[in-house]
């Protein structure tokens, strides 16, 4: 199961050892245990003294070989870069399409949305780590566009945003007083709980994204179609969830505009930076053949050490083992020994027989 040195005393008795730590010493025995210090955490492998008495130790790093070392060699390095590897993926998905279905419409125009990231601390710049969201906002302008209940635009409000100077509490007070109103009028925004930012319409009004150079959309999560940030929380946002009416398949909002699920679709063939320079296809077909080789590779390694041990069992056959072929030549050669030796006796015995004889005569 792994690697042990083993050591014998004077006594004849001996010590058995894990990387320096002994398991069994003359009349000791050593515990190890397998645990969590949370439920993120993966399982360490700690030694303890006889009576636990003391701290226990982390000794994961000392199984070095056997069945232990390659199990924590899989959950470690190869499960774990094939996760890496998924959630780039999953994140390039979410941020490119979310990018799109920001700036689309559904067939009903939000009056309220909350965003699904947050931030550390709402009065930091987007540029300073607790100010800042999960990806990139970069300096640039976002545009509101409100409508009245006839659905006639009422006005294109732009937000310039400037990742230097302005962080959450900025984007608020610049999103509310962007229709020249800063304490109602078409468009109000505040801070939601887990730092997040709400914008609300005022009554009679909705609102869509139709512009975004700044990126502050996607980074903040507003109007995505995905939730989360990688495969492990991946999912569809909960406006979404809630109807399927927000689902903005349309760029204009004109009757049967599709031009938005169009631009989602053809994601599929473009080339992403985030994604090495290929398509989301491509990328997720070297992912599939790389573990397909990894798992080869590891086929052919089994196959060839199970070789090399029969090959060796056999030479050790061979010299520990009996050839009937041989043994039945020597059982003939000694047969044949024996009957002339007798033979050779009984010769000798006639001789002196007869010699004894006439001498008695």
């Amino acid at each position: 199961m792994t690697n042990v040195a083993v050591s014998e005393r004077n006594s004849g008795q001996v010590a058995v050892y894990i990387g320096g730590n002994a398991l069994v010493d003359e009349g000791k025995v050593f515990k190890l245990s397998a645990e969590q210090s949370s439920e993120d955490t993966d399982v360490s492998i700690f030694w303890g003294t006889e009576n636990q008495s003391r701290d226990k130790v982390d000794i994961t790093s000392s199984f070095k070989k056997g069945e232990i070392a390659g199990e924590l060699h899989v959950r470690d390095n190869l499960v774990s870069d094939y996760m890496d590897t998924l959630n780039t993926l999953a994140s390039a998905i979410i941020e490119e399409t979310n990018r799109i279905h920001s700036l689309g419409q559904g067939t009903d125009r939000l009056t309220q949305i909350t965003s699904s990231n947050g931030v550390i601390n709402t009065s930091y710049t987007f540029n300073e780590p607790v100010g800042q969201l999960p990806l990139e906002v970069k300096e640039g302008t976002l545009r509101i566009t409100v409508y009245d209940d006839n659905g006639d635009i009422v006005d294109n409000l732009d937000i310039s945003v400037d990742p230097e100077k302005d962080g959450i509490n900025s984007m608020i007070n610049k999103i509310s007083a962007a229709d020249g109103n800063a304490n109602g009028g078409l468009i109000q925004a505040n801070v939601s709980p887990n730092n997040t930012i709400k914008i609300t319409s005022g009554s009679g009004y909705d609102f869509t994204f139709t512009e975004d150079t700044s990126n502050f959309l996607v980074a903040s999560g507003i109007y995505g179609f995905f939730s989360g940030s990688d495969a492990s929380n991946m999912g569809v946002s909960s406006l979404i969830m809630s109807s399927n009416n927000f689902i903005a398949t349309s760029a204009t909002g004109a009757p049967g505009d599709n031009q938005n699920a169009y631009n989602i679709a053809n994601l599929k063939d473009e080339d992403l930076d985030s994604l090495m320079g290929v398509t989301m296809d491509e990328y997720y077909a070297y992912f599939a053949a790389r573990i397909g080789s990894d798992k080869a590779s590891a086929d052919i390694y089994v196959s060839t050490k199970q070789e090399a041990v029969g090959e060796l069992s056999l030479k050790l056959e061979e010299v520990k083992g009996v050839s009937m072929d041989e043994e039945m030549t020597n059982l003939m050669k000694y047969q044949r020994a024996f009957e002339a030796s007798s033979r050779f006796i009984t010769t000798v015995d006639q001789m002196l027989s007869t010699l004894l004889n006439s001498l008695g005569r």
